[in-house]
């Protein structure tokens, strides 16, 4: 069965992310590269890194840094999955910019390393496009979407578009929680 996307039933509370989004230094951010950008306003804050795997057959595991230690909201996100995960940061796009449509080869659930969002802030003039369909996130939700499949996203509203993302990795939780979310 492919899931193409999906609301899943996590919720967390929208201003204590704002907070946490907020307590962000501006030093903190960094560039993220995508080449289907228009204007380069898209930055990152990366809030889990690897631990030191001196056997490079392992995969390594990831842990919440210093900067996610200091925000509890998202620490709270981090600890509600129940999966190892390769990447969460915060993920900001400028308004007026938009992220032209393409695909995040290899990162759907049937891949086995898959992408979920956490919106922070939105509003009615965020597009989120994904496979021909406009999907609508509201600020604390949490969402699967296969992100091999085309998507694209237009920021027409006059604030900053804010997500937590996540790239997990498929194990038994995921299963029941995505395999239970796609029958109801």
């Amino acid at each position: 069965m492919t899931i193409v996307r999906k609301k899943l039933p996590l919720q967390f509370d929208p201003e204590l992310l704002a907070a946490d989004y907020r307590s962000l230094p501006q030093d903190a951010y960094g560039d993220v590269y995508n080449p289907y950008l228009e204007p380069d306003t898209l930055y990152k804050v990366e809030l889990i890194e690897p631990e030191f795997v001196p056997e490079m057959d392992r995969t390594p595991e990831f842990f919440p840094n210093e900067r996610l230690k200091a925000c509890p909201a998202f620490l709270s996100v981090f600890n509600a999955i129940k999966s190892p995960m390769e990447l969460m940061r915060v993920h900001t796009l400028a308004p007026g910019a938009s992220i032209r449509p393409h695909r995040d080869v290899g990162r759907s659930f049937e891949d086995g390393v898959f992408r979920v969002h956490v919106p922070i802030t939105t509003g009615p003039g965020v597009e989120s496009i994904h496979n021909g369909d406009q999907v609508t996130m509201a600020a604390g939700e949490c969402w699967y979407l296969n992100f091999d499949l085309p998507h694209e996203i237009h920021n027409r509203s006059d604030q900053w578009r804010a997500h937590l993302i996540m790239d997990c990795r498929r194990n038994a939780w995921w299963e029941e929680m995505l395999l239970e979310a796609a029958l109801v």
